[in-house]
């Protein structure tokens, strides 16, 4: 169990699964503008405790997918 070991470990799983997963661990809020991403599948394995930035900016650089911060809101596009 990866979470038991400090990671997050997330294997051909929606878009929308992971960063809800992530907004509660980093408490930030996470707001989908294109709803077609949503679904859209990815694998992640990155420890629990890297710098959230550097994850969403992992899952940019998987797929065709735009993320922005701004303060404690991620916005999807």
């Amino acid at each position: 169990m990866a979470w038991k070991q400090g990671y997050f470990l997330f294997e051909n799983e929606r878009l929308e699964i992971i960063l809800n997963e992530l907004a509660r661990w980093y408490n930030v809020n996470v707001f989908f503008e294109n709803s077609s991403v949503r679904d859209e599948r990815f694998s992640v394995d990155t420890r629990r405790h890297e710098n959230f930035e550097e994850v969403l900016r992992l899952i940019e650089q998987t797929r065709a997918v735009q993320i922005e911060v701004k303060g404690n809101n991620v916005f999807v596009k």
